[in-house]
């Protein structure tokens, strides 16, 4: 299997945004913010894919402050190969270019010990969230 990974362009939004709603990470809105999100932070979200087809992806940020991980995904069927982890790798790569000190990511108690294995460290205090729009309320990480 020979999977490939490189930068989310704006010639991908159309593909990309149906993966990632097809795994219910954004809702069907979203596609100008995506593009929006996408031109802000160039090099920072990944795909991987075989041939023409999309198996992961993640959305990362930096804000000049840190990095941000907003979303990973990987299709059910290609878990468990690294993909997720090689995800990680690449945006923490084009991170590091720019002088990003840390980087974090919000996640589901289940993806705790797997987000830990990646090196990622839990911090003690809460996250807490204010929905500026109620469709967006089971969209979160």
């Amino acid at each position: 299997m020979n999977i490939k990974f490189r930068s989310v362009t704006e010639d991908d939004l159309p593909q990309f945004k149906a993966f990632l709603d097809e795994h219910n990470m954004l809702s069907d809105s979203d596609y100008e913010r995506l593009r929006i999100f996408l031109h802000k932070n160039p090099l920072l979200s990944k795909m991987a894919y075989l041939d023409d087809k999309i198996v992961g992806g993640v959305l990362c940020s930096y804000d000049g402050l840190r990095g941000h991980l907003l979303k990973l995904v990987v299709e059910e069927e290609y878990r468990k190969q690294g993909i997720g982890k090689k995800l990680i790798a690449e945006v923490i790569m084009e991170l590091e270019k720019l002088g990003c000190p840390e980087v974090t990511i919000n996640c589901r108690p289940f993806l705790q010990n797997w987000y830990a294995s990646q090196g990622f460290e839990k911090l003690d205090y809460m996250f807490y969230i204010k929905y500026l729009n109620s469709d967006h309320k089971d969209q979160s990480c």
